[in-house]
């Protein structure tokens, strides 16, 4: 058994960009269970449940690029369903251009960083089966492994909108209507006026 440090890329799949005066939260899946990725691994359901459930579960950093010196968010809600490994983070305030990203859909892979202590491997079909991973973190990457994460959605709401009073949107309204009455072309009636 190896204790080398491991990543697997994944594409964030159902991913959704929450923005509200708590900041930028990111929810998806950072893997998936049961499915072939490309480099021939299949994480078993319940791999993870040592790591996110024990003493450790707190320990477990939010990265760019697999750069343990620089975390980018806090994890807020981790677990295991039918699925895979959901995750829930809190982008940090400090890293808006990374959030403005993932919301433009420029960062939308996530990879698990991760010793993988208990595995089965399958000569026949040439499968390594991940049974028990021990996850140290996850990243925001740029390229991803597992196929079959592709990005579903993305919800950003518009904050500034949100937060204003109804006497707020109906004044930009006008002010809108106005700046584009102002660009319509100009008639001899109109001068006349």
């Amino acid at each position: 058994m190896s204790n080398k440090l491991e990543h697997k890329n994944l594409l964030i799949s159902s991913l959704e960009v929450k923005q509200d005066e708590n900041g930028t939260l990111i929810e998806g899946y950072g893997a998936y269970f049961g499915n072939k990725d490309s480099y021939d691994d299949v994480i078993e359901k319940g791999a993870f449940s040592e790591t996110i459930t024990g003493e450790n579960r707190d320990r477990i950093a939010f990265c760019y690029q697999h750069n343990m010196s620089m975390p980018i968010g806090k994890i807020e809600n981790i677990y295991e369903d039918e699925k895979g490994l959901f995750v829930s983070v809190k982008i940090s305030e400090s890293e808006s251009g990374i959030a403005t990203k993932v919301k433009e859909g420029i960062l939308k892979e996530m990879s698990i960083g991760y010793i993988a202590k208990v595995r089965e491997y399958d000569d026949v079909e040439d499968v390594r089966t991940l049974k028990q991973i021990d996850l140290f973190e996850i990243s925001l990457v740029t390229r991803a492994a597992n196929p079959m994460a592709t990005v579903t959605g993305v919800k950003a709401e518009d904050f500034e909108l949100k937060q204003m009073e109804d006497e707020e949107l109906k004044a930009l309204k006008d002010k809108i209507e106005k700046e584009i009455k102002s660009r319509e072309p100009k008639t001899i009636f109109d001068y006349l006026k």
